[in-house]
């Protein structure tokens, strides 16, 4: 069978890669700078298996953070590209959906179906809420994307679709756009540029 490699991102301009040897194997971190010589496999990422594999996976250019689950037992990880450097921070509540790492390694994310905004700076305590969202409906934030240094994203917040901003600190977060109605998700989008961030929508 094939390895499958997927979750492709560049940590310190070398490319890493997860690949899956076969169905019932832990999945693997590998790298590469383009030659057969120069890619290796980095470390095994232990109790995997076939029943879950890697989700998704975010970095910025010097480390990343990546969930792995196996049934209902999900794991944040993060990885400075070796094989000492890729660690487990510690359990989480459901599968990572889209993540951003800021320059100063924060992490900010979504976990799929939970309607919070996450952060982690590395470690287990570190790891938590950091923007509850409090809507009748239960959806995730949604269209997640980072611009000059800080991460945005839609989150339905007391009847509105709100956009929060955030350097993945207590005193660094605020919203910064409000729209009168609440988002379904896809109807949504933030579009970084080179100058300014586009916030798409409807409502005032």
């Amino acid at each position: 069978t094939g390895s499958d490699p997927n979750n492709f991102i560049i940590i310190n301009d070398v490319l890493y890669f997860i690949a899956e040897p076969n169905p019932f194997g832990d999945a693997e971190l590998w790298k590469t700078t383009g030659t057969e010589s120069s890619t290796i496999l980095v470390t095994r990422l232990s109790g995997i298996g076939n029943l879950g594999g890697v989700n998704y996976i975010g970095g910025n250019g010097k480390i990343a953070y990546f969930s792995t689950n196996s049934g209902f037992n999900y794991k944040l990880w993060k990885t400075d590209g070796s094989s000492e450097g890729t660690s487990i921070i510690g359990s989480i509540a459901d599968r990572v959906s889209q993540i951003v790492v800021l320059e100063n390694n924060n992490a900010i994310f979504s976990l799929s179906g939970i309607d919070d905004l996450w952060v982690s700076d590395g470690t287990g305590a570190g790891t938590k809420v950091h923007y509850d969202f409090k809507y009748f409906i239960k959806r995730e934030p949604h269209a997640l994307v980072k611009f000059r240094g800080f991460a945005y994203c839609f989150g339905n917040d007391d009847g509105y679709a709100r956009v929060v901003k955030t350097d993945g600190t207590t005193n660094g977060i605020s919203i910064v756009a409000e729209l009168s109605t609440a988002s379904v998700g896809g109807d949504r989008l933030l579009i970084p540029t080179a100058d300014e961030l586009l916030i798409v929508g409807y409502g005032s």
